[in-house]
Order: C-alpha cells, then structure tokens, then sequence
C-alpha cells in the first residue's frame, strides 16, 4: 500500500496573499511494480515420515501416489505384516524359553557360590590325606614291607631246614630196620620230594626279594613320590581355579542376562513397528513425497 502525491494549481489566485504558499493534497489509490525473486509455501503443511525400527523386517506393501487430494484419516502408508507378527510369535518364544534357562542358571551359579567354601576346604584335606600318606608311607609301610620280605625269605630257609631235618631223621630210622623196604622207599621219596620242594620254594623266596628290593619297591616308591607331585599341583591348580571360575560363571549370566534384555528391547521395537502399519492422513489436503522447506524440496 502506497500514496500517491496529487497537487491543484487554479487559473485564478482568489488566495490570500499569507496562503499563496499552501499545497492540497488528496489521497487516491496507486501501484507499484517491484521484479524479485522468491517462493510460495502453504501456511499449513503436516510433515508425515515413517521410520522403522527394524527395517529388515517391514516392507512397505502399499503408499499413496504423489499429488492425491485426500480426506481425514485416509490410509498414507500400509506395512505388510505378515512377517513382522511371525517375528514377534518367535522371538516371544524365544525369551519365554531364555527366561527359564536363565533361572536354572541362576539357581547353579548361586549353588555354586556356597558350595566354593566346601570346596576350598575339600582340595585342603585332599592335599593334607595325599602328605599323610607319603610320609606313611616312608616311615610305616616301607620298614614293614622290607621286613615282610626278610621274613618271607626266613620261612623258606626255614621250611628247607625242616624238610632236611626230617630227611635226615627217616633216614636214621630206615637204618635201624623198623619198617620194611617198600614203606622205606615210599616214605623217603616224599621226604625228598619235600626237601627239593623246599628248596626251590627257597630260590624262588630269594629271587622274589631281590627283585622286590632292587625293582619292585624302588618303582613303586618313584611311582608315589610322581604321583604326589602330580596331584599337588593338580589340587593347586583347582584352587587357584575357583576364583576364576566364579567370576567367568558370573560374567557369562551377566551377559546372558543382557541378551535377553536386548531381545525383549527387539521385542518391544517390533510391535511398535506393527502398531504403526498403518499411517493416516490428520488432515485434509494434497500428498506430497518429499519435504518442502524456504522453497527448496527434498
């Protein structure tokens, strides 16, 4: 809106020679003509979008065309819904199946726990009976055995002195003719048979020690000597390993526990995603894809 200035000259000056200097101004409409550049932009846009949590799992079956004039509550956006809701049925089973694992595990790790003190003390006196055991062994079971041996190899020799003995006896007998000859020769075989009998029992006795004392015994005291180094080290080893072992248990239910917080968290992004398959128009009006800002469109 402009003024246009407008002045009256008369043919006669009838004025006051005080007012000859005066101008009347009337107002009357006029136009200005002004070239620039610029844009137009409706006052009233409604900018909708659509964004999916998990795109993997939407596909967008049907979306109104560019340029449609449409009414309130007009369908804009349909999402195909099909696969989303087997997702979900699935993913609800799988956190109702984790969330009883998880229970159980719950359960064995604090088991676990309270039975670590039992078995701190369980490794102690394994390594206490395990030292017992090789000192018994040094001061009691050794000596007996030796001496086991020794008398082993006494019975022998004694048993040969007796079949000797007792041969020599029959023979002295046999001479002062009390029995006859068929019993002599009967009775003096067995005594001999006895003797050599005896006598082979003692070789064998003497043989059997020494191969006890120099072979046997020696191994089997190399044998317990290795035995108690393994299973010290074994019974350390499992007590250094408890404490790693409650924290692994611990970490690994922490993040099982995670996973399924992150599965409930899809969970809960998918059934948004299907509460949003359908998008409507708020407003009357035309449809336009994209976004106009300050005349620019994207």
């Amino acid at each position: 809106l402009g003024f246009l200035v407008a002045a009256e000259c008369p043919a006669k000056d009838k004025t006051p020679a005080s007012k000859k200097n005066w101008h009347r101004i009337q107002p009357s409409p006029f136009q200005v003509h002004l070239k620039t550049r610029g844009y137009l932009e409706s006052r009233s846009q409604k900018i909708i979008t659509f964004q999916s949590e998990v795109s993997e799992k939407v596909r967008i079956q049907s979306v109104v065309q560019h340029g449609t004039r449409v009414v309130p509550g007009a369908t804009l956006l349909h999402i195909e819904s099909e696969a989303l809701r087997r997702s979900i049925a699935a993913l609800v089973d799988e956190i109702e199946l984790t969330d009883l694992a998880l229970e159980l595990e719950t359960l064995a790790v604090q088991i676990a726990d309270r039975k670590e003190p039992l078995q701190r003390e369980s490794i102690q006196r394994r390594k206490g009976h395990l030292e017992q055991d090789y000192q018994h062994f040094h001061k009691t079971e050794k000596p007996q055995l030796m001496t086991n041996s020794r008398r082993a190899l006494e019975r022998a020799k004694f048993s040969l002195e007796y079949s000797l003995e007792e041969l020599h006896q029959l023979k002295k007998m046999y001479e002062a003719d009390d029995l006859t000859e068929e019993t002599e020769e009967i009775i003096l075989k067995r005594a001999q048979r006895a003797a050599k009998n005896a006598r082979h029992a003692l070789d064998q006795t003497r043989w059997k020690q020494e191969r006890y004392q120099v072979v046997s015994l020696p191994r089997s005291e190399e044998k317990m000597a290795s035995d108690r180094t393994r299973s010290r080290i074994d019974l350390e080893a499992s007590l250094t390993r408890i404490a790693p072992e409650k924290k692994q248990r611990h970490k690994n239910l922490q993040k099982r526990q995670r996973q399924q917080t992150e599965r409930k968290e899809l969970l809960n992004r998918y059934r948004r995603d299907l509460e949003k398959r359908h998008i409507v128009s708020p407003s009357a009006g035309i449809v336009f894809h994209g976004r106009l800002h300050e005349g620019v469109w994207s």
